[in-house]
């Protein structure tokens, strides 16, 4: 093999690695919650959710904690038949946060839970 293809090879593994650490994957996090608020449509569309705690939350310091139940406001993927997350509705969640992105909290995934189950949540609405 000669030197330049060497050098060539070297630099595409450094250039390779150098990229996959400044473009962090996206961190997933499930969780159950009610749906208060709902406005927007298409890639617009945006919920706002009472949710239970979630463990080991990382934060956009790189801290890990755990997040308290509290309401947040998500994005949710066009993808998903997003006119179904209605105000009062129960959802187990699945969300994205992409902290360089908007919306940083997108809802990739969503399963229908039962109307009475009871939630944990910091506070009814």
């Amino acid at each position: 093999m000669s030197r330049a293809r060497a050098a060539a090879g070297l630099l595409l593994v450094a250039l390779t690695a150098c990229s996959a650490r400044g473009s962090a994957a996206a961190e997933v996090y499930r969780v159950r919650g009610r749906v208060l608020e709902a406005s927007g449509s298409g890639a617009d569309f945006r919920v706002v959710v009472a949710h239970e705690a979630i463990a080991h939350f990382k934060g956009r310091d790189g801290d890990v904690s755990e997040m308290p139940a509290m309401k947040m406001a998500f994005g949710v993927d066009p993808k998903l038949e997003a006119r179904a997350l209605k105000p009062g509705s129960q959802w187990e969640l699945s969300f994205a946060v992409r902290w360089s992105q908007e919306p940083a909290l997108l809802i990739t995934a969503a399963r229908p839970l039962p109307a009475d189950r009871a939630l944990a949540l910091d506070s009814e609405p």
